[in-house]
């Protein structure tokens, strides 16, 4: 409570931008992140802080008033930003994986027409072989067209598998290589640091709001309109106030959670 009363009475301005801090203010988050106890290096901007963290990410992420580390994490930017800043890059890599792509699948193609034509050939080669295969089937003209359409369609079935599976791998590793190259290198684009959440400010209107007013001694009788009731705030101190107004004498009680 001591600590939010200083905060109503001392001004505090922001060590990076220099610009006043504004409590109130629920559009910009505010943050202390070392143990500077001046009003002007305690808190600044959370926005101002995290783009010097980024800009001094290789020279020490720590406070250069009082040399206390800041606690930060890796977060991904956002998809616009990134876009924004990588775009051509970006481009290149897409550009890049199409004109890959294009290449493979045509050299494939020729693979694939290449082992048709060799196995076309091997045919004739196969011819002798074959007609012994006759000779001994002689009586047995069915059993003669049977093994010859086996032979022929398990050997492209296998050939046609492994040009597929072959490709298919090819195509993976590839692509799969890139893409990991390309986010390695650009990898300082992709993210940034952030300063943990735990050192933010949280405002607490309903405490500064009955700071205020025990303070004002306008309205030092703040309770003489309620009678035997709880008054509960949302801090993590607990305190009770008890008041008797004279004219009712009845107990007010006060708990600030």
């Amino acid at each position: 409570m001591n600590e939010e009363m200083s905060r109503e009475t001392l001004s505090y301005s922001c060590f990076i931008c220099w610009d006043d801090i504004d409590f109130d203010d629920n559009s910009t988050k505010i943050v202390s992140a070392c143990n500077c106890k001046s009003p002007d290096f305690k808190y600044t901007h959370k926005e101002c802080l995290n783009l010097w963290i980024n800009q001094n990410r290789h020279s020490g992420l720590k406070c250069q008033v009082c040399g206390t580390p800041f606690h930060i994490k890796r977060v991904l930017k956002p998809l616009k930003i990134i876009y924004k800043k990588s775009w051509k890059a970006i481009n290149c890599l897409i550009f890049g994986l199409l004109l890959t792509n294009i290449s493979l699948y045509m050299l494939c193609y020729q693979w694939e027409k290449k082992l048709e034509k060799m196995n076309n050939g091997n045919k004739e080669g196969n011819f002798d072989s074959l007609s012994i295969y006759n000779s001994w089937l002689m009586g047995f003209e069915s059993k003669e067209n049977t093994i010859w359409e086996y032979i022929k369609e398990t050997k492209m079935n296998r050939l046609l598998q492994n040009i597929y599976l072959n490709a298919t791998t090819l195509f993976l590793f590839i692509n799969t290589s890139i893409l990991v190259l390309f986010f390695y290198h650009e990898k300082d684009n992709f993210f940034e640091y952030s300063i943990d959440e735990k050192y933010e400010y949280k405002n607490n209107s309903n405490i500064r709001e009955y700071i205020k007013k025990i303070s004002n001694p306008v309205n030092s009788d703040i309770n003489s309109e309620f009678s035997n009731e709880e008054i509960l705030s949302d801090n993590g101190s607990n305190m009770n106030y008890c008041y008797n107004h004279s004219y009712g004498h009845s107990y007010q009680k006060i708990v600030i959670n």
